[in-house]
């Protein structure tokens, strides 16, 4: 039998096996890897069973940076691993921006400071159970994007039935049942991100389940094929993520990105089609599912024509 460590070796194991992770300046879809990589390694498994978070060079997040950041903190405490956040005073602009909309509160109990608001510009941070998710829609959601383009709730009703395949697509890919959500408007360009995102088993893992060897990248475009599902329920037999990208892309003008594993797919619009594109993330994986839709509201107008009814004449 081993003998068991002494004590100063086994304090000085536990001080080697924590990190002090600098977030980079601007937190995006295109720079979340350069977190990622340093928390958790190939596999998905934590690297440290202590991290600290320091925010001090943070000067831009995106709502995909916000959902990644968010995830990342829940994924490490659910797995036992101390996480600390590093800032200093004076705030920041972004770190102000993370006390509005309620980050600090969420994780730490209260605000950094007693002027913290929501601002008009963006929603509540939110971890969305399956459960939940038409209360969330119902409730918070859609209320805020139809304040945002003016119109009433009911006219964007195929926006919200697009909310709803992405988080069904959670429940049904991830095995984890939950999701964190985050929404922003983006008046100067008249544009709505809206990010949802898991740390689950991720959309490639579930598809190659029928389909042996396919590649991370070929996996989600798969996934987004008319009729392809991995689910034996016909509910919801191929419906999800073909029916989101459809509407976005070919109604709204709008893009929708996806990043699993080491998959990433963007859907945009081209001359009246869907334009897919697939290809292998250069910097790692991304453990669980993301998925990015920037709607435009200077076409909502339009889509609410979707919902009018008909008038019945003789």
């Amino acid at each position: 039998m081993n003998p068991r460590p002494s004590r100063t070796t086994r304090i000085l194991n536990r001080l080697l096996d924590r990190v002090d992770i600098d977030l980079p300046r601007n937190l995006t879809k295109e720079t979340m890897q350069s977190l990622i990589s340093q928390v958790v390694d190939e596999d998905g498994k934590p690297k440290w069973s202590r991290v600290r978070l320091n925010l001090t060079r943070l000067e831009f997040i995106d709502p995909t940076g916000v959902v990644v950041l968010c995830n990342l903190i829940d994924y490490l405490r659910r797995v036992d691993v101390s996480v600390h956040v590093k800032i200093v005073k004076p705030y920041s602009r972004c770190v102000e921006y993370l006390d509005d909309f309620g980050f600090f509160k969420h994780y730490g109990g209260d605000s950094l400071r007693p002027q913290a608001s929501l601002r008009k510009t963006t929603v509540p941070i939110e971890r969305v159970q399956s459960q939940r998710i038409f209360a969330y829609l119902d409730n918070q959601l859609m209320p805020w994007i139809a304040d945002r383009v003016g119109l009433a709730q009911d006219s964007i009703a195929a926006v919200k039935t697009c909310f709803e395949e992405i988080f069904h697509n959670i429940d049904d890919h991830s095995g984890v049942q939950i999701g964190c959500a985050f929404a922003q408007f983006f008046p100067s360009n008249d544009h709505i991100h809206v990010a949802i995102s898991d740390y689950g088993v991720g959309i490639p893992h579930v598809v190659r389940k029928q389909i042996r060897g396919i590649s991370d990248d070929q996996a989600l475009v798969k996934a987004c094929e008319e009729g392809f599902t991995t689910k034996t329920n016909v509910r919801n037999r191929g419906a999800g993520l073909p029916t989101l990208i459809r509407y976005v892309t070919l109604r709204n003008q709008g893009n929708v990105l996806l990043a699993s594993g080491r998959g990433e797919l963007a859907a945009t619009p081209e001359g009246g089609r869907t334009r897919i594109r697939a290809r292998t993330a250069r910097d790692g994986i991304y453990p669980g599912t993301l998925v990015k839709v920037i709607l435009r509201t200077d076409t909502f107008e339009a889509m609410a024509e979707d919902v009018k009814p008909e008038v019945f004449q003789w």
